[in-house]
Order: structure tokens, then C-alpha cells, then sequence
């Protein structure tokens, strides 16, 4: 733990008056305070026995011979009438003793020290953003908040009030409303939280009511987290800084964790969606605002895609990129162990999400296509929502696109198309898998889980096995057959087509199916049974 000087020098003036500074470097950086008391010994007059990271206290009567300290890249603080701030030394001309200042500056540095203990602790605990502001109310003075890239309100010094209106409104709603955000926009506030580094003062009073400290921190190009401090009752002087720093280290550890690199769609829409999926982001009005400020459409033909990475952990930054440039406009971001990618741009009814066609109606490449091409270059697969048109449904679209990946991959789905898989199916790539073409396998599976008999029991299940039995006894294809002749709903022609026989053996065929097994094909619910018998039955035995 190290203090510097400037942090020092206000403790002691707070406390005993002036210090004369003189040429001292005031932002030298100190470790712990010593007592010079007496004359040195030969072998203490050696300045490598002072260490650079110390601060003396020597009384001015005395300070003469401790010259060396000084020499060495020490601070000397001389105490007395007599002090002279001369060769880098402090000076404090107050009727006090040496070991009364002493005393006092071992307490600063415990305080301090206890400071940054509780920050570490709620670190290591886990305790979030909020944790740390807690701990740091004593040593910020001022109110504080702390802001992410959607400009939502992550944590905030509650115990020091603040009058100014646009700190109020962000507290009161918990986000900048969208009134706060004109007004950044108006005064061009964005581009230096984007751009420039170390401490942003800004004293116009343009928008708040008080001098402000703002800090970001970058990621990707682009601030992920703000915080800004509203100088309410103490100006932002440098030592008032140094101890913001001392903060803003611990909160840089959030910053590296949640707002990292490899954030090609922009830290604020990441944020933005966490927010929704873990359940924090959950009143529409809110998400409405923020939706806004990041300029995705008010109602759109959105799909969700989730990516599964778990394998590829390294290579994981590296997917979520070349995914990124690859669906651009669409939004791609890393999600734990997948890659979740949000389609809005489609402006048409017949989406290609939804459509095979080869190009966009707007004219741009088919993002399907696109995606299918990444995800075959590292031999990985997806999951697919349904299409959407309301983001608060974002929870539910993860879930499917979740869902739809592992209920293909339970069913055998590789990377080729196998028989079976629908013409849309392989229209849309054979490594990403639909909800809509997978929720009734999923139903199956849930379903039947250690309990088949619950749907192989069903009167229309118990048909088809009849008719397989039959076939194994006989050397017959009668399962195959009438399978195609439900598919092509039983037109003669099609299915004589696609079974390579005579169209007159194909009325032949089902008045026999008729016949040996009860199956009566002109009757739309037993059609439908059937059909729904054949789709479980290949789910159980995939």
C-alpha cells in the first residue's frame, strides 16, 4: 500500500495547518512513515540505509544532518518553528512534536491500509461494484456513481447525498433517462469518455450542478465503465484524485472481467443483453430506453443464435470476431461458453431467417449462409430462436436456440444432412439447428424420458411397429412406403416418382396397407396421427 505525497500533505494540513512543500516532489509514492530522532549514526549518514519509499520525520533542529535522507530520494518532513521546505524536504512550522506527527501519520496509513483491506476483501468475495462503494464513502467524500456502457447505474455511494438533478434522475430511475442522454450527445460528453485517458474535469456546469471527476474505463474502442464523481463538497484536487485512483484500481478489476477485448458488437450492447438474460434488465420501459440509445429496431424480425464455444475456449475471442464481421450488421457477443448472435436487420416479412433464398430481399447476403460458412470453418455448430419481434423475449429465444442445439445433437445431428433432416433444414445449414424444426423432438424426448411407454403405447405408435414387425417377417417395405405416401400427401404421381415404381401400384400399395393393418388413409385424423407417430418413434430412436 502506498500513499502519495499530496495525499499526506492534506492529512497533516487538515490536522496541524500549512505545509511548505517547496520543491518536493509531490507525487512520489510512500509506503509507511519513519521517526528521526537524535544525531545519525556514521553508518545511518549513508543514503542507502534511507529507503526511497519512506517518509522521515525529523524535527527542524535535527533536520541538518539528516541531509542524506533527503539525498537518497526519500521524504523528509521537518517539524518545528524552524522547518524549511529546502532540497525536496516538507515543512511543518506547527507547535507540535516530532512524535506527535509521528503517531499521526501511522494512524493515516493505517486507515488507509484498512481501506484498500475492505476493497480487497469484497474483491475476493465477490461482493460486486456496489461492495467497493460502500467501503469507499470515508475516502471519496463526494457523491459517486458508476455508470456502463447503456449509461445503466451499477452502484452508487448511498450514503452521500446529492442534489444535483441529473444525478437524482439517474438514481430515481436507474439508468440515464433519455433526456440525460440528449444532453450528453448536445454537449459532445461521449467522444471523451471514448477517447481520452486519466481524469475528465469538466467545471461549465453545462449540465450538472457541480464540478465532475469522470474516469472510463476502454474496451474494444469504446468506454465499458464510467464513474463519476460529483464534486457535491469536496473540489476535485490532486489529492482528492490520488485517493480516487486508489478506488478506481479495485474497480478496474470488474471492468477487465465483464468488459474485456473481445467485444466486437460494442460494450454497450453487451451489456445491454446480459442485463436481460440474467434477469436485472426486466421492465420493458427501461429496456425500451436503452434500446433506443443503442439504435436497435422498436419491433423487428428478430432470431437469436447461440453458438456453443465449450470446446473451444481459447479460440473463443478469435469466434466471436470472425462471427462478428462475418453477420455485421448483426450483433455477436460472448455469453459465458457460447457465442450469441442477435439478427435484426431484416426488413422484410420473408426474412431469409425464416426463408431459403440465396440473397436478402435488401439485397445483401443471406446471414445464415454466412454464419453456416464460420461455423463450418471451426467445425462448430448453433441453435436457432424463433423469429421475434419484442426484446424482452431475448430470455426465451436463448433458451430455444439452447435447446434446438441439444436436441439436434441428442438426435445424431452431424455435419452432414442425413435422411430425414427437412429440405429447410439443409436450405438453412447443416450446423445450425432450428427450434421451430426441433421442438417437437424436444417434446418427445422430455416427454419419454425413462418412460417410453407413454407414447410408443399411443394406437398410431402401435401401428407403425405392427407394420415394421410385418416387414422384418416378410422382407416388405410397407414402413418406408407409407411414410412417403403421408409426406406427399398422397399424390399418385409423386410418390410413384420418388418410390421408383408404377402409379397404379402405388393405389395398390395403400388399399393392401388398408387391408392388413386397419390403416384407413382417407381419414385427416388418422393421417395425422400417423404422421406424428412416425416423427416420435424416429425421435426415441435416434
Amino acid at each position: 500500500m502506498v500513499l502519495t505525497v499530496r495525499i499526506l500533505i492534506h492529512e497533516l494540513e487538515q490536522r496541524f495547518g500549512e505545509v511548505l512543500v517547496g520543491s518536493a516532489k509531490v507525487r512520489h509514492r510512500c509506503s509507511d512513515v519513519r521517526l528521526l530522532d537524535g544525531d545519525p549514526s556514521p553508518s545511518s549518514a549513508c543514503s542507502g540505509n534511507y529507503r526511497s519509499d519512506f517518509i522521515y520525520v525529523v524535527a527542524s533542529e535535527a533536520a541538518c544532518a539528516y541531509a542524506a535522507a533527503a539525498e537518497s530520494g526519500a521524504v523528509l518532513l521537518e517539524v518545528g518553528r524552524k522547518a524549511v521546505s529546502a532540497d525536496g524536504r516538507l515543512a511543518l512550522r506547527s507547535a507540535v512534536s516530532c512524535g506527535e506527527v509521528f503517531s499521526f501519520l501511522q494512524d493515516v496509513f493505517a486507515r488507509y491500509r484498512t481501506w484498500l483491506e475492505q476493497m480487497d476483501r469484497s474483491l475476493i468475495r465477490n461482493e460486486g461494484l456496489q461492495g467497493l462503494f460502500d467501503a469507499s464513502e470515508d475516502f471519496l467524500l463526494n457523491n459517486t456513481v458508476i455508470v456502463d456502457p447503456a449509461l445503466k447505474l451499477l452502484a452508487y455511494t448511498k450514503g452521500i447525498p446529492c442534489d444535483d438533478p441529473i444525478t437524482v434522475e439517474l438514481i430515481k430511475h436507474g439508468y440515464h433517462t433519455e433526456d440525460n442522454v440528449r444532453k450528453f450527445k448536445l454537449n459532445r460528453r461521449f467522444d471523451p469518455w471514448a477517447t481520452q485517458n486519466g481524469f475528465i474535469i469538466n467545471d461549465t456546469n453545462e449540465i450538472c450542478k457541480y464540478t465532475t471527476a469522470v474516469f472510463s474505463f476502454k474496451a474494444a474502442g469504446s468506454f465499458s465503465l464510467i464513474v463519476v464523481m460529483m464534486c457535491n463538497n469536496v473540489d476535485p484536487q490532486p489529492w482528492l484524485l490520488d485517493t480516487f485512483m486508489m478506488f478506481l484500481v479495485r474497480v478496474s478489476y470488474y471492468s477487465m472481467r465483464d468488459y474485456t477485448e473481445g467485444s466486437p458488437s460494442g460494450s454497450a450492447f453487451n451489456a445491454f443483453v446480459h442485463d436481460i438474460f440474467d434477469g436485472s434488465l426486466a421492465d420493458e420501459g427501461e429496456i425500451e430506453e436503452r434500446r433506443r440509445f443503442l439504435g436497435l429496431p422498436a419491433r423487428g424480425s428478430y432470431c437469436l443464435f447461440s453458438i456453443d464455444v465449450s470446446q473451444d475456449k481459447p479460440l473463443s475471442a478469435r469466434i466471436v470476431t470472425d462471427v462478428a464481421r462475418a453477420i455485421a450488421p448483426a450483433k455477436a457477443m460472448l455469453h459465458g461458453s457460447e457465442v450469441v448472435v442477435l439478427c435484426f436487420n431484416c426488413a422484410a416479412a420473408n426474412c431469409p431467417v425464416g426463408a431459403h433464398v440465396d440473397e436478402c430481399p435488401s439485397g445483401v447476403s443471406n446471414m445464415v449462409k454466412r454464419l453456416d460458412g464460420v461455423l463450418s470453418e471451426y467445425g462448430i455448430q448453433a441453435g436457432r430462436s424463433v423469429r421475434f419481434d419484442r426484446l424482452p423475449f431475448l430470455p426465451t429465444a436463448l433458451e430455444q436456440a439452447r435447446l434446438a442445439l441439444k436436441t439436434a445433437r441428442m438426435l445424431g445431428k452431424g455435419c452432414r444432412r442425413k435422411q430425414g433432416d427437412s429440405e429447410r433444414q439443409a436450405e438453412a445449414g447443416s450446423r445450425i439447428f432450428a427450434f421451430d424444426e426441433y421442438f417437437f423432438e424436444y417434446g418427445v424426448l422430455s416427454v419419454s424420458h425413462g418412460q417410453r411407454e407413454l407414447l410408443t403405447s399411443l394406437r398410431s405408435c402401435r401401428q407403425l411397429m405392427r407394420i415394421r414387425e410385418y416387414d422384418a417377417a416378410h422382407g416388405t417395405d410397407n414402413y418406408a412406403f407409407l411414410e412417403t405416401y403421408l409426406r406427399y400427401e398422397r399424390r399418385t404421381t409423386v410418390v410413384a416418382e420418388k418410390l421408383h415404381m408404377h402409379r397404379n401400384n402405388v393405389k395398390y400399395r395403400a388399399d393392401r396397407l388398408r387391408d392388413l393393418f386397419e390403416i384407413d388413409t382417407d381419414s385427416d385424423t388418422e393421417r395425422f396421427e400417423l404422421a406424428v407417430a412416425y416423427r416420435i418413434l424416429e425421435s426415441l430412436e435416434r
